[in-house]
């Protein structure tokens, strides 16, 4: 069977957004903070917060590394202001998850190529949860630079997908 070609909302999105920055050379070694977000892993969500430049990404990048070397699948976006309007938002967010599997996102981007609009939310999330649940792989979603957004619609989103999401 040949797959569908990727819905056009997801070829806009650029790939930078969808790979994580690189580490430098000589960071400052955080084991303690490492440590307490591999303990956190079991849950939903983890927020890291701290002013600008303390290190927030560099950690998230170091963390991102160590789940992938005890082989969970990890998704990587990184959010801009232009990034806080749901339809992209969401066209963001299954960019990122395409990376690991394109046909995973398939019926959830169908879905946001055909309804744009707030009822449409709810429907859209459930269906990504439900590809999502269906792989049974563990899987994390690393966003970065969250501050960025601050649309209700948004918000609604991100809350059902942790609240609908599966264990893994």
């Amino acid at each position: 069977m040949i797959p569908a070609p990727a819905p056009r909302l997801l070829e806009t999105i650029p790939s930078t957004k969808l790979h994580p920055p690189r580490l430098a050379r000589h960071q400052v070694a955080r084991e303690g903070l490492l440590e307490r977000l591999r303990q956190a892993r079991e849950r939903r969500c983890i927020v890291l917060q701290g002013p600008a430049g303390s290190g927030k990404t560099s950690i998230a990048v170091a963390w991102r590394q160590a789940l992938l070397a005890q082989q969970v699948e990890v998704a990587w976006l990184t959010l801009v202001g232009e990034d806080d309007e749901p339809r992209r938002l969401c066209a963001c967010i299954l960019a990122s998850l395409a990376r690991i599997d394109p046909e995973l996102v398939r019926p959830a981007a169908q879905l946001l190529e055909r309804d744009d609009d707030a009822d449409a939310d709810e429907l859209w999330v459930i269906t990504l949860v439900q590809s999502l649940g269906e792989r049974g792989r563990e899987l994390v979603l690393g966003l970065d630079d969250v501050q960025h957004l601050r649309h209700a619609r948004i918000g609604r989103m991100l809350h059902w997908l942790l609240e609908y999401a599966s264990p893994q």
